[in-house]
């Protein structure tokens, strides 16, 4: 072969590579055929089988976030505990007080949070750890408002339990620093979107911060906690509104499920974080039946001036104001003439006292298993709206535990008699009737057995339940001092 020929051959290997190569990178460069990064899938927060997020249990499937199909102003309420009144909510009162916007079109939501403690005067300067024990207690103690009017001239008012502060992640495995929120008035800054890949309110706009440093070492007795300035910073993400819901980066069979927690741990970060599934059945379906009303659709797109919106990951023309007052606010607004008579739900310093009384160096065992509830006083009789039972042994912190053993000793009573065999069945039959996946069969097969010490339900793997958390769910009931004392005493039934 001639140097001409080896020449002619060289360029054409070369062409046929250079076209392989710009072709490859023309793939590389060009969107997905739904216009949408690969690494977050979907459109989640769409109410489609096709674009929405797979909420794995409830069946049939639900997708995205729901809609109030009748809109928020229909006769019916579209969520039981909503209430309706002829009269200004004082929440609204007291984001006037401020000189805040509030929305006053049919269905048009304000979104409120009510910090129960201000970490300012708490949380600078201080030599011990009265920040972290007071103001970050790792519970879900503020108070989300939802707000709206309608064409009849009254105000609809949902709230519900939700936390304005991160959890105790920052004293175990996270890292020194955190951030707090600022209250204040945020335009349009919360659109429909994800948050780990899962449906949320996604900040789309600047916030205000403060950063919460750990100074010394976590989960030590001489680590204090400060903010590290009292003038806020701007935060231009990740702040977002979400519930304690198993996103992308947890186990494929739990995606999409809430596991048992009532503790905010590592929920949040900074995030505004609602427990359990009432995110996904109320808060999301109220704030996205306003965002998805079309006659709202001028008054919803992201604010300019602060937009920091990505929209693969939010809908940048579904957004509202997010306003975050403290508990304080609302007082001063209560005090005032004319607003004494109003019946609102506010926590009263006193109140706060007696719960942080109650708080003892126990709170890290309740963590450990799970638990987040106030310790109740010794009942007399069972309140089945309350989880209490009429029992030797003091209730558990758990309510699930409570109606588990309430609902065990009341079926079967011979569980419940003191004795020191039988250990392991009566721990599995508690366990049976307060897992998540599980009470359902386990409360057939209890009511439906003939027998006075039926068998328990087993964990096993390669179940549609995930095995890991049951596991981790059973220890918790066989460390359970309530549990522990009615091996040893037993229940004493009405």
């Amino acid at each position: 072969m001639n140097n001409s020929k080896i020449i002619v051959l060289l360029t054409v290997l070369c062409l046929l590579y250079t076209s392989e190569a710009t072709s490859s990178l023309l793939r590389e460069r060009s969107p997905p055929t739904n216009g949408r990064p690969q690494r977050y899938g979907k459109t989640i927060w769409k109410n489609s089988k096709d674009t929405g997020f797979m909420w794995t249990d409830k069946k049939p499937y639900k997708y995205g976030i729901l809609n109030f199909e009748d809109g928020l102003c229909a006769e019916k309420v579209p969520v039981d505990s909503v209430k309706e009144t002829d009269t200004k909510p004082l929440v609204i009162k007291a984001m006037e007080k401020k000189g805040y916007q509030i929305n006053e079109k049919s269905g048009d939501v304000n979104v409120i949070g009510v910090r129960l403690t201000d970490p300012l005067g708490v949380c600078q300067g201080s030599k011990t750890n009265k920040c972290w024990k007071t103001v970050f207690t790792n519970r879900f103690q503020d108070k989300m408002h939802i707000i709206w009017k309608c064409d009849n001239g009254k105000w609809r008012h949902y709230q519900t339990d939700f936390t304005t502060l991160p959890g105790w992640d920052l004293d175990k495995k996270g890292g020194s620093l955190s951030s707090v929120m600022a209250p204040g008035q945020y335009t349009n800054s919360y659109c429909l979107g994800d948050h780990k890949g899962t449906p949320a309110m996604r900040q789309c706009a600047r916030v205000k911060q403060w950063l919460l440093q750990r100074h010394g070492v976590k989960g030590t007795a001489s680590v204090v906690y400060k903010l590290q300035n009292t003038k806020p910073s701007v935060k231009p993400h990740s702040l977002n509104f979400h519930g304690t819901i198993n996103g992308r980066s947890k186990p494929k069979q739990n995606k999409g499920k809430f596991p048992f927690t009532k503790l905010v741990n590592s929920w949040s970060h900074g995030c505004q974080v609602t427990f359990g599934s009432i995110f996904r059945d109320e808060v999301l379906p109220l704030i996205g039946t306003s965002m998805n009303d079309e006659k709202l659709a001028d008054v919803h797109l992201v604010n300019p001036k602060t937009s920091t919106c990505v929209k693969h990951r939010a809908d940048c023309k579904k957004c509202t104001t997010y306003t975050l007052l403290n508990l304080a606010d609302v007082k001063e607004a209560k005090n005032e003439k004319g607003n004494n008579d109003e019946k609102e739900e506010v926590v009263t310093e006193e109140k706060k006292e007696d719960e942080e009384e109650e708080k003892t160096d126990d709170a890290v065992e309740e963590e450990k298993s799970g638990d987040d509830e106030e310790k109740e006083k010794k009942d007399d009789g069972y309140n089945e709206n309350t989880n209490k039972r009429n029992s030797i042994c003091e209730d558990s912190v758990n309510a699930d535990i409570n109606s588990a053993i309430f609902t065990l000793c009341s079926t079967k009573q011979k569980f419940c008699e003191p004795r020191k065999n039988k250990r392991d069945s009566l721990i599995d039959w508690v366990y049976c009737l307060s897992s998540g996946d599980r009470k359902a069969a386990a409360m057939k097969s209890l009511k439906d057995s003939d027998d006075e010490l039926p068998s328990p339900c087993k964990i096993e793997k390669g179940k549609s339940y995930s095995f890991t958390t049951e596991v981790r769910h059973y220890k918790k009931i066989a460390n359970d001092p309530a549990v522990r004392c009615l091996l040893t005493k037993g229940f004493k039934g009405k």
